[in-house]
């Protein structure tokens, strides 16, 4: 009995010591992978910017760095999912504004909480949408659209009740006065308003480039509080309504909880990504500029951007569960 309560003592010792010496080893020498979760499907904006970043955050910390799209439930899904996995450093989540400060007003039962699940690590950055149009419906200024939506029965498409292509543009009616309709869409409005189902929509630029690139579509505005480097040429909203700004942004998160040496080397890493000139090429596309902010800066925008928020869509009487 003595020799098989030393051979099980000598085991479970050795099986101790092993998983503390695993437990010990620095995150900056492992090499199991880490997983970006973006909370939207393949190919969307955040998507590619992910993919962007995952290659060059791989080569940094000499690991894989691999995509896990969940989506669902407007970025729920995928957001919920990160926000419950250990809070080890090798599960991040890349979203946009939507998942954080925008859902938690519109879903009573949501099964995390954004504000207080997730650590900001840095925002990416910001970008906005834009005011498109039919060229041959003869609107080609923000004060044309404002003109005709208050004296015509004109319709705009949205991404969804509760979309912030819907919310965008009822800031902008609330300010303007003006009356469309809205008609809600489950997935693109660009064929109904190619075919003139619908008269305006605001879209996010990714995906109306090479609609404008073509003529097929005008833009009349942008919706960020600046023009865009890839429309420069085409006039903000805030220029003709002062104070307008409706921006969307892009950051990355860990789980409440990951140990602060885990969130430096992290931060660290990926502002040395979003910084690189090769990084602009990639945003650009898709309407978007680099905008770097720490931990606690972008901590800050985040209880900023929840507030202003509330006081948007409250009076909207928006609510999706």
């Amino acid at each position: 009995m003595k020799i098989f309560r030393y051979a099980w003592t000598l085991i479970s010792s050795t099986v101790l010591a092993l998983g503390a010496a695993h437990a010990a080893i620095p995150y900056e020498t492992e090499t199991s992978p880490v997983k970006i979760v973006v909370p939207f499907a393949a190919g969307t904006g955040a998507d590619v910017i992910a993919r962007a970043i995952a290659q060059e955050l791989g080569t940094l910390l000499k690991r894989p760095v691999i995509i896990d799209n969940r989506a669902g439930a407007g970025g729920n899904i995928g957001t919920e999912f990160a926000a419950k996995s250990p809070p080890d450093g090798r599960t991040l989540l890349l979203t946009v504004n939507n998942t954080i400060v925008v859902n938690p007003l519109l879903y009573r039962k949501l099964g995390f909480n954004a504000l207080k699940d997730l650590q900001p690590l840095t925002l990416i950055s910001t970008g906005g949408y834009v005011v498109v149009v039919r060229p041959e419906q003869g609107m080609r200024t923000t004060a044309d659209l404002v003109r005709r939506g208050k004296a015509e029965d004109l319709r705009y498409g949205s991404y969804g009740v509760g979309s912030m292509s819907q919310i965008c543009t009822e800031m902008f009616q609330a300010g303007m006065g003006t009356k469309m309709r809205h008609v809600p869409y489950k997935a693109t409005t660009l064929n109904d308003l190619l075919a003139g189902e619908i008269e305006l929509s605001f879209e996010p630029f990714g995906g109306v480039r090479g609609f404008i690139q073509s003529g097929k579509l005008a833009p009349l505005a942008v919706t960020t509080p600046y023009r865009l480097a890839s429309l420069p040429d085409v006039p903000t909203l805030s220029e003709t309504m002062p104070g307008y700004d409706c921006r969307s942004w892009v950051g990355m998160f860990l789980p409440v909880g990951t140990p602060v040496d885990i969130q430096n080397l992290l931060q660290q890493k990926l502002a040395a990504i979003i910084s690189a000139p090769e990084f602009t090429k990639v945003i650009d596309p898709q309407g978007h500029r680099v905008d770097v902010r720490g931990p606690a800066e972008f901590g800050q925008m985040i209880q900023a951007d929840y507030a202003k928020w509330q006081q948007v869509i409250k009076p909207l009487n928006i609510q999706l569960d």
